[in-house]
């Protein structure tokens, strides 16, 4: 299917309406215009689930100041700007799909945020997200910088290893904040990355042991 008009789920002089969803699900379409969930800062989005599979966006892709169980994003082609900005999202699973314009996840929280075989062509940013479980970043390409300022816990602390999925992952947020000088965050994500690599390292030890006793 195609869609020739723009979407959007509150109209940007509306006066206050709340929007809620059960299930929002796209399926090979094309988008010619703008995507917009909430464009009015006056009311409030709810939605339990967003499932997109094979789609493409033409233009902006515009999520904000939202309350959403899950995302689902698959097999997805983003040509321009992507807005995920002051959100509340439990589930983020995004996998083989393309963001060909600038990204932004600024001041959203989530409780768990998956890639998986993902590409971003231009500046995605991930300044002042908030993690309550998984942040994995393994399954990335990034083509242009990342920036990944003042990023916490959702408790409000820094970013434990049990908030870092993996190894790559705090090695992508330290890459790139060495990239702009920031030393003191950088050196906070070379510790996580080395918690990993040792933790690595003991289950490849006690693996070697079990297998000696096969």
């Amino acid at each position: 299917c195609t869609f020739n008009d723009e979407i959007y789920f509150a109209h940007p002089e509306s006066v206050s309406k709340d929007v809620k969803m059960k299930k929002l699900e796209f399926r090979k379409c094309m988008i010619e215009k703008s995507f917009n969930l909430h464009y009015s800062k006056n009311s409030i989005c709810e939605i339990e689930q967003i499932d997109i599979q094979n789609t493409t966006f033409k233009s902006e892709f515009l999520i904000n100041n939202s309350i959403i169980e899950n995302i689902s994003l698959f097999l997805n082609t983003f040509e321009s700007i992507v807005e995920l900005n002051e959100n509340r999202i439990n589930v983020f699973d995004c996998s083989q799909s393309k963001f060909n314009g600038i990204t932004t996840f600024t001041g959203t929280t989530f409780k768990s945020i998956k890639f998986k075989a993902i590409v971003f062509d231009k500046l995605v940013i991930f300044n002042n997200i908030k993690i309550k479980n998984i942040l994995d970043l393994k399954g990335i390409t990034f083509r242009d910088e990342a920036n990944f300022l003042e990023m916490k816990n959702i408790k409000e602390g820094k970013l434990e290893t049990k908030n870092i999925e993996n190894r790559e992952t705090a090695r992508i947020i330290k890459h790139s904040l060495d990239k702009v000088g920031n030393i003191i965050e950088a050196n906070k994500f070379y510790t996580l990355e080395m918690e990993h690599y040792k933790k690595e390292l003991d289950e490849s030890k006690e693996s070697n042991i079990q297998e000696k006793f096969i």
